[in-house]
């Protein structure tokens, strides 16, 4: 029997299923155990970094063969001011390429091909160091296919075969490859390598897709086992292997022609900015492909396009001692000198489901430009690439619903008029603002339930900064309202918006301060969220305890559908401002207030292999109309992974496929496992084993519990069929809490 393994995952994907009906955790835990452990799928603006002994030249345009002086010519300190300089969110980087050379000290490379096969310095770790200090996150390019550039001494050595150069085309020599032995060499390579860094990277890249060669099945469970939570990514070429995502490799973007370069929604893209994937040209020849605005543009389009995470990644690499091809650093500091001012607008965003934007669309085929949205979806930001000819630009509606509540320019504030109808939404720029030709940003914050509405609270500050209209006033910030009273002394606080109507809320969202030094003070470390219909009974809807000081973004707390007139929140122990002498206060930005849509196509993703749930179409025990479901790639898009999620009452949902059938709960054993079910889906029937409760896992994730058996939808590494990248699903045990149990419904 295969077995069900699992990972430590916690990659937050911050999806819109916190509007629907869930059932919230334990009301006196503390805060979600499921926290953020990893940016990258929020990601939108990466640098890609070859440095390979055998390809990275020197200053002067020598390559540099040998690894250790490749490896000691790395200066480290230089190479994360400069990645910091250009502004990136995230550097991939490589560990190994030609002959798999790996920059660190490898035991492993020295037990199977002898020494002198890794660097002496541990260039991976210094660099790891170096660019981490600067707040930028690490991931890892890796070769698990890269034998033919060995000795033949050392392709024997591995098993992938005596005379298996390029004559072959980069594959073994059928002849002599031994698939087991190379495989096992490159297991003890890759564990040897997560061993030493997998707590301090976000992520690994797998080149070229060589199922003949590489066994992906072993290689994800040796990567799973060792390296926990990674985030993985491999260049497709149409192919498909076992990573949870896809990397658009090189579309060969012509530099004049930057409005006609597609974006990708499935996938990352890598593309070349320098003289080539690695250094190449030497110092002052032309190296800079691409110019900054072309750049910056391509990255805001695809910033909108984009819904896996990661964005696209520029590629250049460092000379051997330091250094960039000409041209190369200016650029990409004028890129982000480009996105410095509107930076909240793409970097840790969504592709806005209001205005969402087609796959492989270019600037040249849209009508105005992208737009994206914050993780917590109270801010949409519009990106005009494409400006009309007057001041006001007309959007048609959001394909959401989502109303907003006011607009601004997002690089001075300035307020934007905004009318929202039946036609869709207009926006007029202030007089004396013109649009940008490179990309002008108008950040438009939503409207809730609870915008405008009356507020009332335990005390309050009001003054022209704070103030109880404030809290509800659709601005998230700088400030908003403010408690006043028993400062010196920890205690309770509470603010109540009434909606003027009972309606269905199930999430309240919560928007902290963001004045500076002072952004997340006054957000309460222990609160509560509880609903009323005539202000004088009172139920606890969430309980929240030992909360951290938040960033900018707000917290949504969501809970079970409820009718409501009244929402109260309640600080119940405070959080003491060093900047504010130590005062004690509850302070809030903004209070939203969202209503629970519970029908729409949405498509389910797991957490840790970043499938989506799909009709397979297959017979599932040859049982008519009954088919079987699994888990495929992102980068396979097609309607079997839609769903429609509808409200059955009860808090239960019913989910049901583009197909038209029913997402159904089996009492059939999984794999001869009695505590192990399968799934399938079948025509509707009403039936228990068709009903669904969704659960708060914290962190945008949620566990589905199948009414009939009181068991989870989870994800297994277990291939389906024949099918190396997809997967089966099966129903556990609600005991079972890891990441595979987690789905974010978007």
């Amino acid at each position: 029997m295969r077995r069900l393994w699992s990972t430590l995952t916690t990659l937050t994907l911050a999806a819109a299923a916190a509007a629907l009906v869930v059932v919230p955790p334990p009301p006196a835990v503390a805060a979600p155990v499921h926290a953020e452990t990893n940016t990258f799928f929020t990601s939108r603006y990466g640098l890609f970094v070859h440095y390979v002994p055998g390809l990275t030249v020197d200053s002067s345009g020598v390559v540099v063969n040998d690894v250790n002086q490749l490896a000691d010519s790395f200066d480290a300190a230089g190479f994360a001011n400069d990645v910091a300089s250009f502004g990136v969110e995230y550097v991939m980087f490589t560990a190994w390429h030609k002959a798999m050379i790996p920059l660190y000290p490898s035991a492993k490379m020295a037990q199977w091909r002898g020494p002198g096969k890794s660097s002496n310095r541990d260039v991976l770790g210094d660099m790891i160091d170096a660019v981490r200090a600067k707040g930028i996150p690490v991931l890892f390019y890796t070769h698990p296919n890269d034998g033919h550039d060995m000795s033949n001494d050392d392709m024997i050595a591995t098993g992938w075969g005596d005379g298996g150069g390029g004559a072959f085309g980069g594959t073994p020599n059928p002849a002599t490859f031994d698939k087991a032995r190379w495989n096992n060499f490159v297991n003890d390579i890759y564990a040897e390598m997560l061993d030493r860094y997998a707590t301090r990277i976000s992520g690994l890249y797998f080149d070229a897709a060589r199922p003949n060669v590489t066994d992906y099945r072993r290689l994800e469970r040796t990567v799973r086992s060792h390296g926990g939570n990674l985030v993985t990514m491999q260049n497709y070429y149409g192919n498909v292997v076992t990573t949870q995502l896809g990397d658009k490799e090189n579309p060969a973007f012509v530099p004049a022609e930057g409005d006609t370069w597609p974006a990708y929604a499935t996938q990352v893209v890598s593309e070349v900015v320098g003289g080539g994937w690695w250094a190449k040209q030497k110092s002052g020849n032309p190296a800079v492909r691409l110019p900054a605005e072309a750049v910056f543009r391509y990255t805001v389009l695809q910033a909108g396009t984009n819904t896996v995470g990661g964005g696209v990644k520029w590629a250049a690499g460092p000379y051997a001692g330091g250094g960039w091809e000409t041209g190369v650093a200016p650029m990409l500091r004028q890129v982000n000198a480009y996105l410095a001012p509107v930076t909240r607008s793409v970097k840790n965003t969504f592709p806005s489901e209001s205005w969402p934007t087609a796959d492989q669309a270019t600037i040249d085929s849209l009508s105005w430009g992208v737009a994206t949205r914050s993780p917590d979806a109270t801010h949409t930001y519009v990106h005009v690439l494409k400006p009309p000819t007057g001041a006001t630009l007309n959007l048609p509606a959001p394909a959401d619903g989502r109303r907003f509540a006011n607009a601004a320019l997002l690089v001075d504030g300035r307020p934007v008029a905004l009318t929202q109808d039946a036609a869709g939404v207009h926006l007029t720029l202030p007089a004396g603002a013109a649009w940008s030709s490179v990309d002008t940003v108008l950040d438009l914050t939503t409207a809730t339930l609870a915008t405008g509405r009356a507020v009332s609270a335990t005390s309050s500050v009001e003054d022209g900064t704070w103030g109880l209209a404030r809290a509800v006033d659709g601005r998230t910030g700088p400030q908003g309202w403010s408690s006043e009273s028993s400062l010196f002394t920890n205690h309770a606080e509470s603010v109540t918006v009434d909606l003027g109507a009972p309606a269905g809320v199930s999430e309240v969202v919560l928007s902290p301060r963001t004045d500076g030094v002072n952004t997340g003070y006054g957000f309460p470390v222990d609160l509560t969220v509880q609903t009323s219909t005539d202000r004088v009974t009172w139920t606890t809807r969430v309980s929240r305890a030992g909360l951290p000081r938040p960033g900018a973004e707000g917290t949504a707390l969501t809970f079970t559908q409820a009718t409501a007139r009244y929402v109260r929140v309640t600080g119940t122990s405070l959080r003491a401002n060093p900047n504010d002498g130590g005062r004690y206060r509850m302070q809030f930005a903004e209070i939203g207030v969202a209503a629970a849509p519970v029908s729409g196509s949405r498509t389910l993703v797991n957490q840790s292999h970043r499938r989506l749930l799909q009709d397979t179409g297959e017979s599932y025990l040859g049982l008519p109309g009954v088919t079987a479901v699994a888990g495929t790639p992102a980068t396979s898009p097609n309607s079997a992974q839609n769903w429609t999620v509808q409200d059955a009452g009860g808090g239960y949902l019913r989910l049901v496929n583009a197909t038209g059938r029913v997402l159904t709960g089996t009492g059939d054993p999984y794999q001869g496992r009695t505590d192990v079910n399968r799934v399938a889906e079948g025509p509707a029937t009403g039936a228990d084993d068709q009903l669904w409760q969704l659960r708060d896992a914290g962190g945008g994730w949620y566990t589905l519990v199948n009414k009939r058996y009181d068991r989870q939808l989870h994800l297994t590494a277990d291939q389906y069929l024949d099918r190396v990248d997809v997967n089966q699903v099966a129903l556990v045990p609600t005991s079972w809490n890891t990441a595979e149990q987690r789905w974010s419904i978007r």
